[in-house]
Formats: C-alpha cells, structure tokens, sequence
C-alpha cells in the first residue's frame, strides 16, 4: 500500500480524482508516495500549476492529470475530441507541468539532479470509445491499467535512463509542498476553473470546463474593487467588455 502524503492540506477535488488516487493508495507498493492536489507557483511568475497528483515513485516522479470522460475520447499528437467536440489537449498541458517540475527539481540540486521527471493522463473510468494515437499511447493510460504502468519502470522511464535512490522529503521541499494546497476551483456561470493560468491585480485568465458539455475554455475574470462607486464599477465593467470586442 502507498503512502497518501497531504501534509499541505490537499485531498482529490472531485469523484474523478478521488477513485483515481484511492485505487493508487491501495494497489501501488509501499516504497510510492501519492500526493493528491498540489498548487506549485511556476518560477516564471505565470500563475501556478495544479496539479491533480504527484506520485513520488523509486525510479522518479509522476505528474498525474485525471480525466473522467464519459463519451467517445480521441488523443493525437495535435489533436484532442471527446465526443465530437475539440477540446485542449491535456497531454500537452500535463507535459508542460512536469518540464517546469522537473526544472524545479534540477535547480535545488541537494542530488535531485538526475532524479527523472514524465507524466500521465489517467482515465478515471472507461469511456464509450477510446483512440489514443501510437506515437503518443504511453501519455494515456486507462483506471484498469494504471497501477501495473505506474509500477514499471522499464515503461515509464526511456531506455537511456537509469535510476539511483533519492529522498522523497527532498523533492517535497524542492518543489514547496508544505502548505501549499491547491486553491479550490470557482464557478463563473456554467464555467468551473481547472488551473489557474495567469494572475494580475486586475484580472485572473483561467482553464475552465463547462459543466454541461464538458468543453475547456479559457476563461478570462475581471476584478473589480468592491470600494469603488457603482459609476466606477460599471466603467471597468464597460471597459472590461470593449476589450474582447
């Protein structure tokens, strides 16, 4: 049984998320730590980068995007529908949160440096149909699978790499764990956020999924300053909306 780590606070935001990291609780050996739920603020000041899971495993480090579809799910290389819908793809969201995990990891050093970063989408129940194009059927991996991937090595690292031992408390330090919870999703409408992508004083641009078709979007919030008059909220409301004209 893996070790559950939410010294921060953090635990799954939704059913999806939660049968994933309870199965990997339960299945996954010993010597792997599963943290649900991390907020890690990106070195380049663009907002932050949520995180579903992390799992600190012997050969490296896991970044975990749990997708819970329904209908008919297409991946390509450049290319994301579900249904007949495209959407963002979140193999290419999931690898640019573990490149900047993994540049995060490098630059504490402490014997970090070598430690081997990658990531996976997870499918949190089986959809209608599934076609996960050849060049890129490692990213993707179904809830009956997962832990027999997650647990191999020889697939999850590429053939160059080899692994030594290293201190998971380290890589929790490294990348700020420790009270570092992920922010709670919102609600705009029939919009829910999924990451935070950039933050301003006056503005917050989001991924955000509709709760109807299930479509990711980016969502764009405009802040204004509950002191001010109503003459000079409705200006920045005003404002706010000629800008997307």
């Amino acid at each position: 049984m893996a070790v559950i780590w939410n010294g921060h606070g953090g635990s799954p935001e939704n059913d999806g998320e939660r049968r994933v990291v309870e199965h990997l609780g339960d299945k996954l050996p010993d010597s792997f730590y599963i943290i649900p739920s991390i907020d890690m603020q990106r070195n380049d000041g663009k907002g932050s980068d949520e995180i579903d899971a992390l799992i600190i495993a012997p050969y490296g480090l896991v970044v975990i995007e749990v997708k819970d579809y329904r209908r008919t799910v297409v991946f390509k290389e450049h290319e994301h529908l579900v249904g007949s819908e495209k959407r963002v793809n979140p193999i290419a969201i999931n690898r640019g949160k573990s490149r900047r995990l993994a540049g995060r990891i490098r630059d504490f050093g402490n014997g970090l440096e070598r430690v081997w970063v990658t990531d996976q989408v997870v499918l949190a129940r089986k959809p209608e149909n599934l076609h996960v194009d050849p060049l890129i059927r490692l990213r993707v991996v179904e809830f009956e699978k997962m832990v027999q991937r997650l647990s191999d090595p020889e697939v999850m690292l590429p053939e160059h790499v080899t692994y030594e031992p290293f201190d998971p408390e380290l890589v929790l330090a490294a990348i700020g764990v420790y009270g570092n919870r992920r922010k709670p999703s919102r609600r705009y409408g029939n919009y829910r956020t999924k990451n935070l992508i950039e933050e301003e004083p006056s503005r917050r641009l989001y991924h955000a999924e509709h709760q109807v078709t299930r479509r990711m979007v980016a969502l764009q919030v405009n802040l204004i300053d509950p002191y001010l008059s109503e003459t000079e909220k409705e200006r920045v409301r005003s404002k706010s909306i000629r800008s997307f004209k």
